[in-house]
């Protein structure tokens, strides 16, 4: 992976910025140096922020769908903030119906047209229901794993890294991601939980080793674990 990559704005780095910047607008408010109110009406462009770095850190098109939607929702909530458009809180419902389904049919049409080598990706997505995913391949590569109230549970033990090293994206938002590895592999997990929990429970391989997995994810009222 080039250092360009690593340079990407992540959703939890872009989440940390936006927990600091209220921090501070507060208190400042409380040394009355600035009114936060006058501020935290424009709270849509953290959701903005949040779908754009999504948007920009993943690296598989089921990933991308998800950011460009919460970047748009974000952006017709700042909309109707600024006066543009009017926008009734009775079609938040409709509008996240229609969001998943899009979601859901982009991820069908994309694994249609999968190439042939295509295994070597991993792609797990559970919105109100729970997947259970075995990858065996001899050459993983990473992917792409989202539970939206919901459960995945992905086991690689019998998979092998080649490559310098695999990443998966993981994205849990009131549900729960569980990553079987093998006893081999050298794992990292990235992350900053808000409301939620990651935990490594795999045990670090005795010599060093040269099948390395990064997990990087984002935690929102859920739960990461992963073991062997």
């Amino acid at each position: 992976m080039d250092d360009k990559s690593g340079r990407r704005p992540t959703p939890q780095l872009v989440f940390g910025i936006i927990v600091i910047f209220v921090g501070v607008l507060f208190a400042l408010d409380n040394l009355n140096i600035v009114a936060a109110d006058q501020f935290l009406r424009f709270w849509p462009l953290a959701l903005m922020a949040i779908g754009l770095a999504k948007l920009l850190d993943c690296e598989t098109p089921e990933g991308r769908l998800f950011g460009g939607i919460v970047f748009g929702v974000g952006s017709i909530l700042l909309l109707d903030t600024l006066h543009v458009v009017h926008f009734s809180v009775h079609l938040i419902w409709p509008l996240a119906l229609v969001a998943v389904g899009i979601f859901i049919a982009w991820q069908a049409v994309m694994r249609e047209k999968a190439p042939s080598d295509g295994e070597s990706v991993l792609s797990a997505t559970a919105i109100m229901g729970g997947v259970e995913k075995t990858c065996d391949t001899q050459d993983f590569r990473g992917g792409d794993v989202t539970a939206i109230l919901g459960g995945c549970n992905i086991d690689l033990r019998q998979a092998t890294i080649k490559v310098d090293r695999a990443v998966i994206n993981a994205f849990a938002f009131w549900g729960g991601i569980e990553i079987r590895v093998p006893e081999g592999w050298a794992v990292k997990l990235e992350g900053f939980p808000f409301m939620g929990g990651m935990t490594d429970s795999s045990r670090a391989p005795i010599i060093p080793s040269n099948q390395r997995l990064l997990i990087k994810s984002f935690v929102m009222m859920g739960g990461i674990e992963i073991r062997n």
